[in-house]
């Protein structure tokens, strides 16, 4: 388009920017985040919300906030965009100070709104927050004609929080049970789970299955929990296995196996703990040299957010000790929520 004459206008920049947010296209977001700069494209409201949201899919939460600060107006999309950003980051409570900020200069709130703030509140166990928020989604009518994603991230909020009365009134409640409502009761319900799950089959209701996915050589490889349909797994077990034991005799770590399925044996959980697919992903680079090739940063990229165990894993591997090692010294880890092509 360029080479052709013809100019961008802002839904030139916004659609590029949504692209490179779904493939985790940093590097080129950023490209073409410098060019709206240039243009004066960056103050226009569609083509900022786009800024904000690529940078969020990339990991790069601080500079989208830096962008949402000096936007001259905000809209919901903007507002929805970094609640969002923050949350799924990890920064649960910066996501509540902005929902708070968002009631407070009036700003018109929907479902994407409720439901990513109430999955910060899941993430917090803030049970008096999210309270409040089921009050406020009753008085509005909101809560069960409206949106069986709020439904579900509410269920999901009261099942992490232990009130699983209020997790089964809430979907009871649900005229129209989608797979997000059912799977957010089933955390909660392990001796129930089979049946449920069977319920769920034969309502043909799908979820989509999590995955992380590293880019090696210019070559993306995608891994599932428990995957061995990779070329290399035997050699990506043998170095995650070597990792393990030197930081369990230099660091003391052991596996975070709360994090792990309720319902197996203690040395089961260790084994799923080590092949979830972040670990998986993280092996693989590890197995193909990436310092030898002088890189310092491997990244991976997940479509749903990385657990409490594999987060202290990476946190150990990236220390003190892996840098007198001949692995990479640092590893980030993004949240897609898009899938790449």
């Amino acid at each position: 388009m360029g080479l052709s004459g013809v100019k961008p206008n802002d839904f030139t920049f916004s659609t590029n920017l949504k692209a490179c947010g779904l493939l985790n296209g940093l590097d080129i977001g950023r490209q073409i985040h410098d060019i709206c700069v240039k243009t004066g494209f960056d103050m226009v409201n569609v083509v900022g919300n786009s800024i904000i949201d690529m940078y969020s899919k990339c990991g790069r939460i601080n500079e989208a906030a830096c962008m949402f600060e000096v936007m001259p107006v905000r809209n919901l999309i903007s507002w929805n965009a970094m609640i969002a950003g923050y949350t799924v980051a990890g920064f649960c409570e910066k996501a509540l100070v902005l929902f708070q900020k968002m009631q407070e200069v009036g700003g018109f709130l929907d479902e994407f709104t409720f439901t990513s703030t109430l999955k910060a509140c899941s993430d917090l166990g803030a049970i008096k927050e999210g309270n409040q928020i089921h009050a406020f989604l009753i008085t509005g009518g909101f809560l069960y004609s409206v949106s069986t994603a709020v439904a579900g991230a509410l269920i999901d909020l009261y099942v992490k929080c232990g009130k699983l009365f209020m997790a089964r009134r809430v979907f009871s409640h649900i005229e129209e049970k989608h797979v997000i409502s059912w799977t957010a009761l089933i955390l909660g319900y392990w001796k129930e789970c089979e049946s449920i799950r069977e319920l769920v089959k034969s309502k043909k209701l799908k979820k989509e299955a999590g995955r992380s996915w590293v880019e090696i050589d210019k070559e993306v490889h995608f891994f599932y929990g428990g995957d061995d349909t990779h070329p290399l797994t035997e050699k990506i077990h043998e170095i995650l296995k070597e990792m393990e034991r030197r930081m369990k005799e230099e660091l003391g770590y052991v596996y975070g196996v709360k994090y792990a399925l309720h319902d197996v044996e203690e040395e089961s959980k260790m084994e799923n703990l080590r092949v979830h697919s972040e670990k998986l992903a993280i092996g693989l680079a590890l197995v193909c040299g990436g310092s030898e090739e002088g890189r310092k940063v491997i990244r991976v990229f997940k479509n749903l957010r990385v657990c409490g165990d594999c987060h202290e894993f990476i946190k150990e591997i990236t220390g003190d000790f892996v840098l007198q090692s001949s692995y990479p010294p640092e590893i980030s880890y993004h949240f897609g929520l898009g899938n790449p092509t």
